[in-house]
């Protein structure tokens, strides 16, 4: 048993350092994702569209020691038509973060009330998906970075540990 739990306090910061790679590379590549449509949506064409609901939605969410957290976005949805076809959509702009604050939320809501009418900017490829606002959210800039500081801090501990493990063994810091 001992033998097992000595293996295990070796292996824990292997284990860390795979889980920030992985997380940090799945934000990274998540993140790029959403700035690549996010410009590309720049140069989508746009339609007369029509807004059918509009309103500010809260979602709570229970954080430490039990306290409620509640996060704010703007939930639209509107009509407009392609090529004689009609679609739906309700994303505002590509990466939509929640919003902190219900005043962020609510200035979305209000330069887009329902009924009124507006331009939406389609994807020509897939004209089912369409933004009101082009563009990326300086949120998905920072979630990018972020991802790519945890990978590398991932990748630091991991080179950090496998270079320096036989020299530990040897000064007999771990066995």
């Amino acid at each position: 048993m001992d033998r097992f739990c000595d293996g295990m306090k070796t292996q824990v910061p292997l284990v860390f350092s795979l889980a920030l790679m992985v997380i940090g590379l799945g934000l990274a590549l998540y993140s790029f994702k959403q700035i690549s449509l996010g410009k590309g949506s720049l140069n989508w064409p746009a339609v007369p569209a029509t807004v059918v609901s509009s309103a500010v939605k809260a979602t709570e969410r229970v954080g430490e020691k039990k306290r409620v957290y509640t996060t704010y976005s703007a939930d639209i949805a509107f009509h407009f038509t392609v090529d004689g076809k009609e679609f739906t959509s309700n994303l505002a702009m590509v990466d939509q973060p929640p919003k902190t604050f219900a005043t962020d939320a609510q200035a979305l809501v209000q330069r887009y009330p329902a009924g009124s009418t507006t331009m939406a900017h389609y994807n020509p490829q897939n004209p089912s998906e369409a933004v009101l606002e082009t563009g990326v959210a300086k949120s998905t800039y920072v979630a990018f970075v972020f991802g790519l500081v945890l990978a590398a801090l991932g990748v630091g501990l991991f080179g950090y540990r496998m270079l320096s493990a036989p020299r530990l063994v040897e000064i007999g810091l771990i066995y």
